[in-house]
This record gives C-alpha cells, structure tokens and sequence, in this order.
C-alpha cells in the first residue's frame, strides 16, 4: 500500500522562481514522496526536485507565479495511479471492468467488476439483468450493478399500429414530455410534437406493424434507455428473490 503523497506549504506563501532558478519549498512533510523526482502545485504548477528534508524540497526548477500558505502539494506520474490511492483511503472500488458477475468475496476489492445498466439497445434488458441476479444468488457470487441515464415515460400501446402513422394511442402519456421522441416495441424510433391522456400526436418515424400491448418510452436520445418503472420492476424482482442487498441507486421509488 502506498504510502501518503500529499502534502501543504508550510508556513509561508513559497516564490515559485524562473525555471533556471533552484530554491527549496517547505512543506508540512515531505513523508511519503520520493528522494527525487516531480511534484504539482496550485494551478497545475509542475516542479522538480532533486532532494528532501523532512520539511523541504531541494533543488528545485519549473514553475511560475506565488504559493500561497497550505496549498496542495502532490506527486506527479508514476509509480502512483488512482488504483494505488484509493486502496489507501477506501476499503472498495469499481471499476469500469465490465463483467457478468462478481466473486464473493472478490478477488480484489478494489477492481469490482460491474455490470452496467445503460439501455436495452446495449443487451442489458430488464430481463437480462434478472437473468444476471438469478445467476448470481445461484453461484453465490456479488453482482454489482451500475445505472445510468434512466427515463421516466414508460407505457404500452393501445391497439396496432402501422408506421409510420400520425397519431399512436397508448393507455397512458403521464409522465412524458409535451413533444419529443419514443422508442416503439424496442426498436422504432419515432419523434411526436404533442400529447393528450392517452395519444402521442404528430408522430413520424419508424417503418413496420406494432401490434397491441407494445412497449413504448420515453427515448431522451436515439439510444434505448431503461426507464424508471424498469428500475423499479428490478428492485422488487430482487426483493422476492432474499438476496442481501449492499447498496443500491440513490434513485427514490415512488
């Protein structure tokens, strides 16, 4: 475990000199950073130092402009990464290794691998990510699960409908914009510029028969995205199966 590499200027405002120049800076302590090497100040300020005290770097270069008191002062480059600080101050993290499962207990704490749930044109269905929780409890592994970018319109067509067509009867609007754009059945992307209770209107786009009970949401871009009643449909999908559950969305059910 690496240790600190921060550290603050101590206790005077430091003159950050001309490159040719060598000057030392004082800092609260110089614990944790190499004999020699490169560190960053305030303002992205790159200086190298070719030796340390126990309060100061040596031979130093680089870098303009004034320090003020207690400004950070941290270790440039290798062999640190973002892996190597967060072991010491966080006892998990995820990564963005994408995976179906998770061990339990993991292999390392600190690359969970995820399994991402960014829209349905991606694979991730609501019933994939079911499937993904039945495997999980089955193997006993730890599934861990990321969302992004929900939508909140979500509802099914009221009879069939050949596209593209003016005006799709759905049972509800609620919870759509005025005027925007759907995903029909999953793959049908059609724009509309209006609504009532229960129609989308000015509706074009799209190019095949969608029978009754279609699926219909709100599509945000020109990718399929989950929408919250999925969400939902998933937390109570998990709920009947008792498996623990470690932390979940910040998303609120209502």
């Amino acid at each position: 475990m690496p240790r600190s590499r921060d550290s603050a200027i101590q206790p005077a405002s430091t003159k950050v000199q001309p490159r040719s120049a060598r000057w030392p800076i004082t800092v609260a302590s110089t614990a944790g950073f190499p004999s020699s090497g490169t560190i960053i100040l305030q303002n992205n300020q790159k200086v190298t130092y070719t030796g340390t005290t126990s309060t100061t770097f040596t031979g130093c270069s680089g870098g303009t402009g004034s320090q003020v008191d207690g400004a950070r002062v941290a270790q440039y480059g290798a062999p640190y990464t973002a892996i190597d600080v967060g072991r010491r101050y966080l006892s998990t993290i995820r990564t963005i290794n994408q995976a179906t499962s998770e061990t339990w207990p993991p292999a390392d704490p600190h690359k969970l691998r995820v399994t991402y749930i960014t829209g349905t044109s991606s694979g991730t269905s609501l019933a994939t990510a079911k499937a993904a929780v039945d495997q999980a409890k089955t193997n006993k592994e730890w599934l861990v699960l990321v969302f992004h970018d929900f939508v909140e319109g979500a509802t099914t067509t009221s009879g069939s409908h050949t596209l593209p067509v003016g005006t799709i009867t759905v049972a509800s609007t609620s919870g759509f914009a005025s005027s925007g754009a759907l995903w029909v059945n999953t793959s049908q992307y059609v724009t509309y510029t209006g609504t009532t209770s229960t129609t989308f209107t000015g509706c074009s786009g799209g190019t095949r028969v969608i029978g009754a009970g279609s699926d219909v949401r709100a599509a945000g871009t020109t990718t399929l995205k989950w929408s919250a009643q999925d969400f939902r449909e998933l937390v109570d999908y998990i709920n009947t199966q008792a498996v623990p559950v470690r932390t979940f969305s910040n998303l609120a059910r209502s």
